[in-house]
């Protein structure tokens, strides 16, 4: 089911934890950290991790998978986050985008809602 076309949950979610603004250098060969995080009503033990993709606004269908993944106290809140890692030459980013969304699926839907999407900004570069 496309995140355009389900109603969802809107989750939290930050591009590179503890940096602002979110650059993000196409040229580069490493990897895009992201952050889902927790909360009192959103578990991320529930998320079903082999749906989890990556896109730019608007374009739904270019989601990317992760390269990997690790459990973690991201935002010392004390509810569990997950920290995603996305190969930064397999994004499917251009220059002209400024957000991306973080998305996926339950494996207990929540409220009648099995699918949660999360927004941020990203400055996109070329060099």
């Amino acid at each position: 089911m496309a995140a355009q076309e389900a109603e969802h949950i809107h989750v939290a979610i930050d591009v590179k934890p503890g940096e602002f603004p979110n650059v993000i250098n196409l040229k580069s060969h490493g990897v895009v950290p992201v952050a889902l995080f927790g909360s009192a009503t959103f578990s991320v033990r529930n998320v079903k991790l082999d749906t989890v993709g990556l896109h730019a606004i608007g374009r739904e269908g270019e989601a990317v998978p992760p390269a990997r993944f690790v459990f973690a106290f991201v935002n010392c809140d004390r509810y569990l986050d997950i920290l995603f890692f996305f190969r930064t030459q397999s994004l499917p980013l251009t220059t002209a985008d400024t957000a991306v969304c973080l998305h996926g699926d339950l494996k207990v839907p929540v409220d009648g809602l099995s699918h949660w999407c999360g927004e941020d900004t990203v400055i996109v570069k070329k060099k």
